[in-house]
């Protein structure tokens, strides 16, 4: 005869210890309650840590407009700093080509364009998809004069007389940081939002080289702008220029 400890009793046993724990409901909550109190907690705290790590070109969109208000104000830099940083594909940086003058930031060198500009950003179509591409000059380039008011402003800041100054917008000007991101130094024709060249106050480029060159068609020779840049002095050849631009205003004619 069997008894209640062989394996047929324990397994009625069993069955009718299960029937009588899933028919209890009191016993159901309490499980219910001891497995999910610390599991929701750590759940919501999984969410909100994968929210707070967006993917990396959200976080790199972000992390390149931190820095323009506070720029645009009132640069945390010198021009001399900033120039030593910033990656040029043929000199190594910009100081190696540019020597610091003054930086104008937050005031217009408004005058007339006196030839007609380089042929623009299609020069670059399909060349400059990337940073990357960015291997040689791709300066897009016009001539300025400025004009009486603005020199009244400099005084003889340049000499007895003010030469005509070249005005470059750089595509990139970018510096390496610790983790190897490459951060914008000053404001590019290529580059997106604010650092982007502003161009009426909007940025130069809207995603397109068609758009940016739609752009670049309203400045011809005899139009009056006013722009902000870096005033340097290029040693070859040996020149005054506004290099680079950080941003242009069309003026009515």
């Amino acid at each position: 005869m069997n008894s209640p400890l062989t394996t047929p009793g324990m397994t009625v046993m069993f069955v009718a210890f299960a029937v009588r724990f899933l028919s209890n409901c009191s016993i159901l909550t309490r499980a219910r309650q001891l497995l999910v109190a610390p599991i929701l907690p750590a759940l919501l705290a999984g969410i909100l840590l994968a929210c707070s790590y967006p993917d990396h070109a959200a976080s790199r969109k972000r992390s390149l407009q931190e820095f323009c208000p506070d720029w645009a104000a009132s640069p945390k830099r010198s021009l001399e700093e900033r120039l030593n940083a910033a990656l040029d594909p043929e000199y190594g940086t910009l100081s190696g080509r540019l020597e610091h003058k003054k930086d104008v930031y937050d005031e217009d060198l408004c005058g007339t364009i006196i030839e007609p500009p380089s042929q623009g950003p299609i020069q670059f179509s399909g060349k400059l998809d990337r940073y990357e591409d960015f291997k040689s000059d791709m300066d897009i380039v016009f001539m300025l004069q400025l004009d009486s008011s603005t020199q009244a402003k400099f005084g003889n800041w340049f000499g007895r007389q003010f030469p005509p100054l070249e005005c470059e917008l750089v595509p990139y000007a970018r510096e390496h940081i610790e983790n190897g991101v490459l951060t914008p130094v000053f404001p590019g024709w290529r580059e997106e939002g604010c650092w982007s060249v502003q161009f009426n106050g909007v940025p130069f480029w809207s995603g397109t080289i068609d758009g940016a060159q739609q752009k670049w068609r309203q400045l011809h020779a005899g139009s009056r702008v006013c722009v902000r840049g870096a005033i340097v002095l290029d040693r070859k050849p040996n020149k005054y220029e506004i290099h680079p631009i950080y941003s242009i205003r069309l003026l009515a004619e």
